[in-house]
């Protein structure tokens, strides 16, 4: 069988791209121009080796059409060639996902969406991208599908909570219901635009949440108005960048506070230490780390009283 070969000039590129992203990003750059590397050759090519390289690679879309394919270098190139001509005349439209069921350890059903061989490529494209820009924003502590993180250290830092910074050792666990399904697409828009100026980037986003998907058996397409559909390869990403905004807001609670705000100077009797607490967050499972019971059941917020600035309302 042929291999895809990106060369060594490609993946500098790349390299290079994503490290003046990032540079960007931190300096608090604006990303008004992101749809220009959405157009070159050079990206659709890496995106299509990663593509090639993941184990889901062979299950079908609604096109029916898989890795088994694009077994050929001429039938890869002309992915490439058909995929760099819809961009570059804005004419891509991706395709709806389709919708099985795959069974979950406690015994219920999980909906998973596979986009279409074709689709997959362009998201991998907007992640490679993406990626770079927002991982440099957020939370220190969030460590679901991000790059060099596990759960090992979620599990650290609630050791190091507990057990160096002064015996946090209450939590609040949760999670969040249905969170996949439930990301309200206009809210999520609303954050990428903070970022991303590039109207282009946001409207092939808000194009492949549109997408609908296609549930197994069944012809009809299914439109919805919230959710990024789990399988997708960039739905993680999207999870994150809305979920940040519940990190900031906790985080601002205590974490990001100034050390010399957080415990009044003695002569000021009247004033009282900040609670502690601290979010640690693993896609969409969580914990806030408290010192005693009672800031742990201060910081419980019920369901119809998050601030808006999160986005949820089903925690």
């Amino acid at each position: 069988m042929q291999q895809f070969i990106t060369s060594d000039f490609d993946k500098k590129w790349l390299k290079r791209v994503q490290e003046q992203l990032a540079t960007r990003s931190v300096e608090g750059g604006s990303f008004n121009k992101v749809y220009n590397l959405l157009r070159t050759k050079r990206l659709a090519r890496m995106a299509l080796t990663k593509v090639l390289r993941n184990r889901g690679a062979y299950t079908p879309g609604v096109d029916g059409k898989s890795r088994r394919n694009y077994d050929t270098l001429r039938s890869r190139f002309a992915l490439v060639d058909e995929i760099n001509s819809e961009i570059k005349r804005k004419e891509y439209s991706p395709l709806p996902v389709r919708r099985v069921l795959i069974p979950k350890a406690n015994g219920k059903m999980r909906p998973l969406g596979i986009p279409t061989f074709k689709d997959r490529v362009v998201q991998e494209m907007l992640r490679l991208i993406l990626e770079s820009i927002y991982e440099g924003k957020f939370y220190n502590h969030s460590y679901g599908f991000r790059p060099y993180r596990s759960t090992h250290h979620a599990i650290k830092r609630l050791w190091y909570l507990h057990a160096n910074r002064g015996k946090f050792s209450w939590v609040i666990e949760g999670d969040i219901k249905a969170c996949f399904d439930e990301i309200d697409h206009n809210k999520l828009i609303k954050i990428l635009r903070k970022t991303i100026k590039d109207g282009c980037v946001i409207y092939v986003i808000r194009k492949m949440l549109s997408a609908g998907h296609v549930e197994q058996g069944s012809t009809q397409v299914i439109r919805s108005k919230k959710g990024t559909p789990q399988g997708g390869i960039i739905s993680p990403l999207l999870a994150n960048i809305f979920l940040n905004e519940l990190d900031n807001y906790i985080a601002e609670m205590y974490d990001y506070v100034p050390f010399w705000h957080r415990r009044p100077p003695a002569r000021q009797k009247s004033r009282k230490p900040l609670p502690g607490r601290f979010i640690v967050r693993y896609a969409d499972d969580f914990v806030v780390a408290c010192k005693t019971k009672e800031d742990a059941e201060a910081v419980k917020i019920p369901r119809n009283k998050l601030p808006r600035s999160t986005g949820l309302s089903s925690v």
